[in-house]
């Protein structure tokens, strides 16, 4: 007893994708080389997943649509014998119905961008094509919008603090946004936006921090925080000359 529980400890620490496999893969070693499938049967509290049995032994469980699958690909599964290929596809299909079922524990807690999705499911140890799977589904589903989640990240960007094209781009890309879908998105939050304005505003809000210092020291820091931000040479210039109007410890 005390083997098994550390066998299982050691193995809940595992990447989730090599638990999938390694579970699949034990369950088929444990059936022999002779074993069929002799049935399918809905999962008796998920009514959205199949039960690929062999006698009394559950060889996987599965999506339905992963389970049609394979069906496409191998014929009828009933009567069939788990050997080569179709023992193969199986464990192919343990680890994308895995990384199915991670990618929407991971969106169900909050949105993320297909990029960030993608990155934690391989760092789970899922395959390409496991990931690609997963995001498609996914997509399909509804439950991954890669536009309405990255508009979601722009505005919060946006109402935290004044950003420049430059700088609200950048700042999806880093959440996950491919450039294109990143330029497009930041195109359409900005609209109807003042960029001088903007720049000004939080040139004088950091201004405010910078006062006590000299001032051409405040304007190379002043300058470098807007260039940040992701605002325009010539634009960032403009604003610092319009936050540091006021008093300033002599250079």
């Amino acid at each position: 007893m005390p083997d098994d529980r550390a066998h299982s400890a050691q193995r809940s620490r595992l990447p989730r994708a090599q638990r999938a496999r390694e579970r699949c893969l034990l369950a088929l070693e444990a059936l022999g080389a002779t074993a069929r499938i002799t049935a399918t049967t809905p999962h008796p509290s998920q009514p959205k997943r199949v039960q690929l049995r062999s006698g009394r032994r559950v060889v996987a469980t599965l999506g339905a649509s992963l389970v049609e699958a394979l069906e496409a690909d191998h014929g009828p599964l009933v009567g069939a014998r788990i050997e080569g290929a179709l023992a193969q596809a199986i464990v192919e299909q343990v680890e994308r119905d895995a990384a199915r079922r991670e990618a929407l524990r991971r969106l169900n807690r909050r949105p993320l961008l297909s990029g960030a999705l993608a990155t934690a499911l391989r760092r789970q140890g899922f395959s390409q094509a496991a990931v690609q799977d997963a995001l498609a589904h996914c997509a399909a589903i509804g439950a991954l919008d890669d536009h309405a989640t990255a508009k979601a990240h722009a505005e919060a960007a946006l109402a935290k603090q004044p950003l420049g094209a430059r700088g609200l781009i950048a700042a999806l890309q880093r959440r996950g946004a491919d450039p294109q879908l990143a330029r497009d998105v930041a195109q359409e939050a900005l609209m109807g936006h003042d960029e001088r304005e903007d720049a000004t505003v939080a040139a004088r809000r950091r201004a405010r921090s910078l006062q006590r210092l000299p001032l051409e020291t405040a304007q190379r820091r002043l300058l470098a925080y807007l260039q940040r931000r992701g605002f325009s040479l010539e634009i960032s210039l403009e604003a610092v000359r319009n936050a540091l109007d006021g008093p300033h410890e002599p250079s």
